[in-house]
């Protein structure tokens, strides 16, 4: 009975150790596989929740100048629902941390409360405090490894935890268990945070360069502090169909002033030495050790190494999305091997340079374009500013409701106006006289391009409007030139004067040779008429013919029509007063030359001509003037 009893206890002790052992065997596994503080906390806190622990937190030692521990810094946390703990990133003071003394006087051993009410280890007022703060136990499993601190597990429980032989196992084996994984992680994190603070500060100035000499300073610094003694970087061209084609160095620097490739310098991608090392790897860093002897280096990119003295190179491709932006290259004097840090901060800039410098030269080409087409804008405004002060015009804008936003121009002198002064006042106030305009420029307003003469002081002006639109084509006001055209106005108007001068007198030389007086002899004048007769003719015919009558002392006025194409009723009035102003001057009128039309048109019209004396041809009047005047005629033989 008794070795039956003995052996079922053995076998209950084996299956106890087995227990420990598994579970220990799980936390060391879970230890090994953490590759985060999150994942490393889970791994040292399973077996407290397993056992209904309601919070857990894992805290790096921070070592004094004589390296005793001196600060606590929470990097993960573990909490049930509705527990509310320490932020991560919380730092304590340790003189000042909960029951310190019980677990730095043995900083390798596993300090177990089961009942914080009751254990006799701690004072009153940790006791108090951490009762307040609703923990009735607790396990405090410091973090040592030759015998330096390296961090601290602190679990609690919200009720009273009696510990398993179990847990008392994995507890106390922590200190020695997870001290080398927290520390090496630690190291790890750091050593990425400090990659990742690298990084983040490069990105950081990056995003604030102003410039290209800017960026490339930042981009210079992973190579400086790695003792590097030349940098370049350039752009990339591409040809039509996306394929890089040209290179171009933007930046060069070198350790002892003198740069390897000037600034500026530009050939054809193909023949650049070490184009194809790069161009076979867009995606990631090219790390040489010795360029002299790399096989990836092909021997006319080898020479080239050595011509700048240097062996040991890095080259970082600039891509963007797929497209090729440049490449930066950093080159060593001597074989630079690499550290794991530098392989992944050259890495990581493949990525984060190409979009900055991709920003940086699209910028500057946006810039040189703003640039010139600011020289542009300002040469066309000198010469803009060189014709309004010396073309005698006016230049003006106003805003949607009419007034004025600019008005300058040397046509503002002749109305006695500096440019500026009219600015803020409405168009429509400075036309009030003159309806036509004021209409006229609300048609401008209303989106047509109108046009018009002014008055304003004497001074006349020639106006051109346009609406002035916005992107949606609203109308936002109106811009207009004014030209002073006085000057052409008076010149026009001399010479339309003149003009007029002219037609006078040749309308009355015309008049004068279209209505001829012919004296044929004493006592006899001719009148011979050619053409239409008018109104304002035969009123010229009838002061002509009155004149020839006293001048000559007419008796027989002879009218002579053979060359009048057309008499109407209105002709035929207009002679029969001549004839009745010819005979109270005391003459005879005789009308020859009715030509067998005009006869036609007299008969049809039924004009009377039965007072008026009328003979075939001019010839035949004058033969009966003569006769009736008493002259004898004698035929020659």
């Amino acid at each position: 009975m008794t070795s039956g009893m003995e052996l079922q206890e053995r076998i209950a002790e084996l299956e106890q150790e087995l227990a420990k052992a598994s579970e220990i065997d799980k936390i060391s596994r879970a230890l090994n596989a953490a590759r985060s503080e999150d994942e490393l906390l889970h791994a040292l806190a399973q077996t407290a929740i397993a056992s209904g622990a309601f919070s857990v937190s894992l805290a790096y030692a921070d070592l004094g100048e004589t390296g005793d521990l001196e600060w606590l810094e929470i990097v993960a946390n573990w909490q049930r629902e509705g527990v509310t703990l320490s932020p991560v990133g919380t730092r304590f003071y340790v003189p000042e941390f909960p029951f310190s003394n019980l677990w730095l006087s043995d900083p390798e051993k596993a300090q177990l409360i089961e009942e914080v009410a009751t254990d006799e280890r701690l004072d009153v007022n940790t006791r108090n405090l951490l009762l307040r703060v609703g923990t009735q136990a607790s396990a405090i499993v410091p973090l040592s490894q030759a015998g330096r601190w390296v961090g601290l597990v602190v679990i609690v429980w919200n009720t009273p935890h009696q510990f398993t032989a179990v847990e008392e196992a994995v507890y106390h084996t922590l200190p020695a268990l997870a001290a080398a994984a927290v520390e090496n992680l630690r190291l790890i994190v750091e050593k990425q945070k400090a990659i990742v603070d690298k990084l983040y500060g490069i990105s950081r100035k990056l995003n604030t360069a102003h410039d290209l000499d800017e960026l490339f300073e930042i981009l210079l610094q992973p190579g400086k502090d790695a003792g590097a003694m030349v940098s370049i970087l350039f752009y990339i061209d591409l040809d039509q169909t996306g394929e890089p084609e040209w290179i171009e160095a933007v930046a060069s620097w070198h350790r002892d002033g003198l740069p390897v490739i000037p600034p500026g310098t530009r050939m054809l991608l193909r023949d650049f030495p070490l184009c194809q090392l790069f161009l076979d790897n867009p995606d990631s860093a090219i790390l040489v050790p010795d360029g002299t002897i790399d096989e990836r280096v092909d021997p006319n990119s080898r020479d080239a190494v050595e011509n700048i003295g240097a062996k040991g190179l890095v080259i970082v491709p600039l891509t963007q999305a797929g497209r090729w932006v440049g490449a930066l290259d950093f080159f060593w004097d001597d074989v630079h091997e690499f550290s794991e840090q530098e392989r992944e901060i050259y890495d990581a800039l493949v990525g984060l340079v190409a979009a900055a410098v991709d920003s940086r030269r699209l910028v500057d080409q946006l810039e040189e374009m703003v640039n010139t087409r600011t020289a542009e804008l300002r040469q066309s405004e000198e010469r803009l500013r060189a014709v309004v002060s010396t073309v005698p015009l006016v230049i003006f804008s106003t805003d949607k409701d009419g007034t004025l936003t600019l008005a300058e121009g040397k046509g503002l002198e002749s109305i006695g106006v500096t440019p500026g002064d009219l600015v803020g006042q409405s168009i429509f106030d400075l036309y009030q006289d003159n309806p036509t305009a004021v209409e006229t420029l609300h048609r401008t307003l209303a989106g047509e391009s109108t046009s018009f003469v002014s008055e304003v002081l004497e001074t006349f002006y020639d106006n051109w409007v346009n609406p002035v639109c916005d992107a949606n084509g609203e109308v936002i006001g109106m811009l207009g030139v004014s030209f002073d055209i006085t000057e052409r106005r008076q010149t026009e108007e001399e010479r339309a004067r003149l003009q007029q001068q002219v037609i006078d007198a040749q309308q009355a030389a015309l008049r004068e040779l279209s209505s001829p007086i012919i004296p044929v002899m004493e006592g006899i004048i001719v009148l011979p008429l050619v053409g239409n007769i008018d109104t304002s003719r035969a009123r010229e015919i009838t002061r002509v013919l009155l004149a020839g009558i006293t001048q000559y002392r007419a008796k027989v006025v002879i009218l002579d029509i053979t060359g009048v194409p057309m008499v109407d009723s209105g002709v035929a009035d207009h002679l029969n007063k001549t004839i009745q102003a010819a005979r109270l001057k005391g003459a005879r009128p005789v009308i020859t030359g009715v030509s067998d039309a005009v006869a036609e048109t007299v008969v049809d019209l039924g004009i009377n001509w039965n007072a008026v004396e009328t003979l075939r041809d001019l010839q035949t009047g004058l033969v009966t003037a003569i006769r009736d005047l008493g002259i004898q005629l004698d035929k020659i033989r």
